[in-house]
């Protein structure tokens, strides 16, 4: 079974809404959403109101009652293909549209304008509680201080980096993918960057604990190279973590309020409840699909 790993990112955050604790039964795990919404959901975030914005590759939807209904947001300069979308705590919405960069709304996405990051691949968009918003351009990272106004290139460059996460004093570690793969790591909101030690991995995924626990998820058909890692010293070590883990093809790591950890693969999507050190597979109620890789 292949488990369509954006639809399942987007079901998860309509699970952990709000930050509720969620009580989960054995059986009839996932239910289909209500509304109309495009099938390919490559991105969502939600705002401090409970309003869900998802991006698909024809724009983005919101819904303001936790699913039950969608609308679509008309404004025609987010009517692309949306690969990249983040919030600050203030409700600014960023938006990265492939090809086009990066766009910018004050008001809950009703109006837009582009920031100066205006051309090129945006997959990842990340803000830190400082509002500092970080871009990959697939190729670059960028940080803009000023909520899109200016971008500064930082010196993480020639790599694709495919995650960014930050810790509650601030450090950041990015994961990396392709040429120049590992796992960076900075200290000065990332004027610097320094490796840090899994330079033989395929990193698609990171996620951090409230203990600073890294995870990182990898992409590859191999255990020894594939599945889930995990850091309890900022890096310096990691330990594969796949006791039950059914796929070793990781699109996605998602903690919720309760400390509970989540794993989506292509082969379907496991809970862990310890930390990562025994995972279930939580696939009732979904849909199987031929299996791709």
């Amino acid at each position: 079974m292949k488990t369509h790993k954006l639809l399942l990112q987007f079901v998860f955050g309509l699970l952990l809404l709000g930050g509720k604790k969620v009580v989960f039964s054995q059986t009839d795990f996932w239910q289909p959403a209500n509304g109309s919404v495009d099938r390919f959901i490559t991105t969502f975030v939600t705002n401090s109101n409970g309003h869900i914005f998802v991006g698909t590759r024809n724009g983005i939807s919101v819904s303001t009652n936790n699913g039950d209904s969608w609308s679509p947001i008309t404004n025609e300069l987010v009517t692309g293909h949306i690969t990249s979308l983040a919030i600050d705590s203030s409700g600014n919405l960023f938006a990265g549209i492939n090809g086009d960069g990066v766009f910018h709304s004050t008001d809950n996405g009703n109006r837009w304008k582009p920031t100066s990051l205006t051309n090129g691949f945006v997959p990842v968009l990340a803000i830190n509680s400082k509002g500092h918003v970080f871009a990959s351009t697939g190729r670059n990272l960028f940080r803009s201080t000023d909520r899109g106004d200016n971008w500064i290139p930082l010196s993480l460059t020639d790599v694709h980096v495919s995650s960014i996460v930050f810790t509650p004093n601030e450090h950041i570690f990015a994961a990396t993918s392709g040429k120049g793969k590992d796992v960076f790591h900075s200290t000065d909101n990332g004027d610097k960057w320094t490796p840090i030690g899994l330079t033989d991995y395929d990193i698609r995924t990171l996620a951090i604990n409230s203990r600073g626990h890294l995870f990182a998820g990898m992409y590859n058909g191999n255990f020894n190279f594939g599945g889930i890692f995990r850091s309890t010293n900022n890096g310096e070590t990691w330990t594969a973590i796949n006791n039950g883990l059914g796929n070793p093809y990781v699109n996605a790591i998602i903690l919720d309020p309760i400390g509970q950890l989540f794993a989506i693969t292509n082969g379907g999507v496991f809970r862990s409840t310890d930390n990562g050190d025994h995972w279930t597979s939580i696939n009732d109620g979904l849909p199987e699909t031929p299996n791709e890789q």
